[in-house]
């Protein structure tokens, strides 16, 4: 499309005039062929190739990189995604946007930065889905890669965060030892391991007895609020899906940016206990719980006969820090442990919502352990079309009532007065 086309070139023409760091450069590979010798990849026309003369890290972008497409069920999708769900899913293109605004700050970014922050994803262990968490990393200057923990000798040293994503398998005594060196870093700390639990029943005990070393626990079953102007109903009994409270005072909630009207969103989400506050070294503290004390607990074990009245009402958290501290002279140096209750605090749906913070949540939890806590700029994809606007249980009962009561009440007393007054003619 050559909208689209004529939109990048003058954002790109844009940004050169405005920042003079920033030169363009256009290229006939045809004429003057020897430019390709410089890159490894095949380059072939209509690519940019974003790159950095200081640390000679470079990106290519495609146009298919640029272009968001609306299907027919109304979500919007990269192109990738789209075409995916358009050839398998019987799915048409309703509509198309461009991100090219997007797209190109983030590849200036992620080149450009001199020391970029290495985060590692461990997989081997039957791990959730991560590629939503790793494209917001990705857009946001954070270098990301994956290892199989049971295939390296030690995690790579240069990581400076590492992510086990919902592991449905539980950790070998191998693989946790390598954890545990790694964040140790030979005494001097300063590693960060972010840990997402799954929703699933899974019986992790090493996993479980490694988390117990730093005062944390995530319990065997979901929270459920029962305070209705916080729960959402999504068609079942309980209330699973709920509004989350983000503790204000932590630099976490410093670093979120969250826009104003958007709200912290949990589904199928398991409590995070700490088992102590402070012990040695280590201090405990919560970054996000569920609302209020009127929450109770659905096992993992419950039966048909199961009420909630059998558990017992009260708060729970959900995202909890552990930090280890050893200090450098006067300055304190720590190796931090971040637990998550569920991975689908930040599943795409989540994530991509203009109404959540779930995304602008989840990279906080990165950018406070990093230099990005500095940064002005957050990439963060939203999805103005497919919105996702949820009512409280509360507010949904209250429609109900007015609709299914109040309004058939009003019409069929206003119909006996005009009824009764017509009579008196």
């Amino acid at each position: 499309d050559e909208t689209l086309y004529e939109q990048i070139v003058a954002f790109l023409d844009r940004m050169e005039t405005i920042n003079p760091k920033v030169s363009v450069k256009y290229v006939n590979l045809l004429t003057d062929p020897d430019f390709s010798k410089d890159y490894v990849e095949t380059l072939s026309n209509y690519q940019i190739i974003v790159k950095s003369g200081k640390t000679s890290r470079y990106q290519i972008l495609t146009i298919s990189d640029f272009l968001r497409f609306t299907l027919s069920d109304g979500n919007t999708y990269s192109y990738s995604e789209a075409m995916m769900y358009v050839n398998y899913g019987g799915y048409s293109v309703s509509d198309y946007s461009s991100n090219a605004e997007e797209q190109l700050v983030s590849a200036i970014m992620s080149v450009s930065k001199e020391n970029p922050t290495v985060v590692t994803f461990l997989t081997g262990y039957n791990e959730s889905d991560s590629t939503t968490i790793e494209k917001i990393l990705t857009d946001n200057a954070y270098v990301v890669q994956s290892a199989d923990i049971d295939k390296i000798q030690e995690i790579p040293a240069e990581t400076d965060i590492v992510v086990i994503c919902g592991p449905r398998d539980d950790y070998s005594l191998d693989a946790v030892t390598k954890i545990d060196n790694w964040i140790a870093n030979g005494g001097q700390y300063g590693k960060n391991l972010i840990y997402l639990a799954t929703p699933d029943a899974a019986d992790t005990p090493n996993l479980d007895e490694y988390l117990a070393e730093w005062g944390l626990s995530v319990e065997q079953g979901y929270i459920i609020q029962e305070d209705k102007s916080r729960a959402y109903y999504t068609g079942m009994t309980i209330n699973l899906m709920q509004d989350l409270e983000i503790k204000e005072d932590t630099a976490y909630h410093e670093n979120m940016k969250i826009a104003a009207g958007s709200s912290f969103v949990g589904y199928y989400v398991r409590p995070v206990t700490k088992l102590f506050d402070e012990q040695s070294n280590i201090t405990n503290t919560v970054i996000a719980s569920a609302y209020g004390e009127q929450c109770r607990i659905f096992p993992f074990t419950a039966t048909e006969d199961w009420a909630p009245e059998q558990e017992e009402q009260k708060g729970y958290d959900v995202i909890v820090e552990s930090a280890k501290v050893r200090f450098d002279g006067a300055d304190p140096i720590y190796s931090k442990l971040i637990v998550c209750g569920s991975d689908l605090l930040f599943d795409k749906n989540f994530t991509s919502a203009s109404n959540y913070s779930n995304g602008e949540v989840l990279l906080s939890l990165f950018d406070t352990n990093s230099d990005n806590a500095d940064s002005d700029i957050r990439i963060v994809s939203k999805s103005f079309r497919a919105e996702t606007y949820q009512l409280s249980s509360e507010v949904q009962i209250t429609i109900g009532v007015v609709f299914a009561v109040v309004i058939p009440l009003i019409m069929i007393v206003t119909g006996i007065f005009v009824w009764a007054k017509r009579r008196r003619l």
